[in-house]
């Protein structure tokens, strides 16, 4: 055996034999000093710390494993509670007897610090003093010597207290082109930089180099809305606009796609004007239907209206004039791509709706040559004559309007009874409702024409007789006879006139207020 291994046993073999020596002396140490401690202590002592345990025990506050714990500690005589008695008690009654002592420790510092002038300003407030007011307060860099600071640490202090732009000032400057000279002096980004007080800044601990930074970054640049107006006005380029992308940060993503939008598009009017006179197609209607923001769900109708609004006149100039044939007008409204039930409708309403209106002018012809056959033997061709209008597609009633009409069975309506009559007949022929006027008050509606008539006749002769009567006081006989006739003449046709009128309107109100 080598003879370190021979002296690594040994030492082995003495630890073994110590271990249950030491351990044996360690205890009986323990106790003897436990048993000195506990015959130290007066019972009272040993009173007054369970009684504090026990008042923590009772309160409704403490938690309730504090409450087991300290019955455990306070049920048994064994030593180690006992201890742990003491030592809580001892815990809880030196900070009280500390709390006592404290304040009148404080007053005794307070009065030695009086007395000395010992306070010294921390370094943050030496600075801040002295920037604002350098001549007033350089003396205070005197707490700093007191306190031990070197020359040096002062100098390095006052750098270090300098206002100092943070990241994400520094982003800013870079994003807002502070720090390129072309475009600061593009967008005068140093405008007004010499008329400003700077001397605020400096007493805050911003220097001037600093704080031209900040002035440069402080600018509000026209938004968005404003670039697209000076760009419509020609007052900047395309160019310029590019550049306020970068002076606002917006992200290369967008820049091209703002620029292709910022130029308005046709309006629905503006669109539905150019399906008329450009002859756009379907889908360049569409096209610009949804670059005008309109959902794709009504593109298809909408443009199949703009295009009947713009076109519908056209083509029926076209056919009207003879310029296009129906065929042709079907073919130039199916080469649209219609919805084909609204291509439908639109032909009809442009060709076939057009030509019963073609055929109503001939009708219209036949009518006068009928009435002229009638005319040739009107008592015996009426009521053929009637008969072919109705062949014509004319009801009865409007047959005989018509036959009325021409034939002049009414006359020539002179009294509004005359044509109240006519109308109340054109309202029959049509079938709306209608209040025939009776033959009796038309009878006496044309007896008070006539009559007033004559009454008037009578008037205008007896002032005709009397200019031709010399001026004197008293006529003979002879002379004034033809006057005196016509004025009775006149009073007997006034009297007719007044009887006939009351007869009258009494018909009108029969008939008017009548069933």
């Amino acid at each position: 055996m080598a003879p370190g291994d021979r002296f690594k046993n040994w030492i082995e073999g003495l630890a073994e034999s110590w271990k249950d020596r030491f351990r044996g002396w360690m205890a009986s140490w323990l106790m003897n000093g436990v048993n000195d401690f506990l015959g130290s202590n007066e019972a009272e002592s040993i009173d007054l710390a369970q009684e504090i345990l026990n008042k923590i025990r009772d309160d409704p506050n403490t938690p309730q494993e504090i409450k087991d714990l300290i019955n455990k500690l306070t049920a048994g005589t064994h030593p180690i509670p006992v201890i742990i008695i003491v030592i809580v008690a001892a815990f809880m009654i030196i900070p009280m007897i500390t709390s006592v002592a404290q304040p009148l420790g404080r007053l005794l510092e307070y009065s030695q610090d009086k007395f000395f002038a010992s306070y010294r300003f921390d370094p943050m407030s030496v600075i801040t003093a002295w920037r604002r007011d350098p001549e007033k307060y350089a003396w205070l860099f005197n707490d700093l010597d007191d306190k031990g600071m070197s020359e040096e640490r002062r100098e390095a202090l006052k750098f270090l207290t300098e206002v100092y732009p943070s990241p994400r000032d520094i982003v800013d400057f870079l994003a807002h082109e502070v720090f390129e000279p072309d475009m600061a002096a593009k967008y005068s980004l140093l405008s007004d930089w010499d008329g400003i007080d700077k001397e605020f800044a400096k007493k805050i601990g911003i220097e001037e180099d600093i704080l031209k930074l900040y002035w440069m970054d402080h600018w509000k640049h026209p938004e968005w809305g404003t670039i697209t107006e000076l760009r419509h006005r020609d007052q900047i380029e395309d160019q310029d606009v590019r550049d306020w992308f970068r002076l606002v940060e917006i992200p290369e993503y967008w820049r091209e796609k703002m620029l292709n939008v910022m130029w308005s598009m046709p309006n629905r009017i503006e669109i539905r004007m150019m399906a008329r006179y450009l002859d756009l197609s379907k889908v360049e209607i569409e096209d610009l239907l949804k670059k005008a923001g309109l959902h794709e769900d009504y593109r298809s109708d909408s443009a199949d209206f703009m295009m009947i609004m713009g076109l519908t006149g056209y083509w029926a100039d076209m056919l009207s004039k003879g310029w296009m044939t129906a065929e042709e007008v079907e073919s130039d409204i199916d080469s649209r791509g219609f919805n084909p039930v609204t291509a439908e409708r639109l032909y009809k309403r442009l060709v076939k709706a057009n030509q019963p209106e073609k055929v109503a002018e001939a009708r219209d012809l036949t009518v006068a040559m009928i009435i002229r056959w009638v005319k040739l033997d009107e008592a015996g061709r009426r009521s053929q004559g009637v008969e072919l209008l109705v062949d014509l597609n004319y009801t009865g009633e409007q047959a005989e309007f018509i036959m009325e009409g021409y034939l002049g069975d009414m006359g020539s309506p002179e009294t509004f009874e005359d044509f109240k009559g006519l109308t109340q007949k054109y309202r029959q022929a049509i079938g709306a409702s209608a209040k025939p006027v009776p033959e009796e008050l038309i009878k006496a509606g044309k007896e008070l024409v006539e009559v007033t008539k004559e009454v008037e006749r009578l008037r205008e002769a007896v002032e005709a007789e009397e200019k031709t009567l010399i001026e004197q006081e008293v006529l003979p006989e002879e002379a004034t006879a033809r006057r005196d006739e016509l004025r009775v003449t006149l009073h007997r046709a006034e009297a007719e006139l007044a009887r006939i009128q009351t007869n009258y309107n009494a018909l009108v109100a029969e008939w008017k207020h009548g069933e």
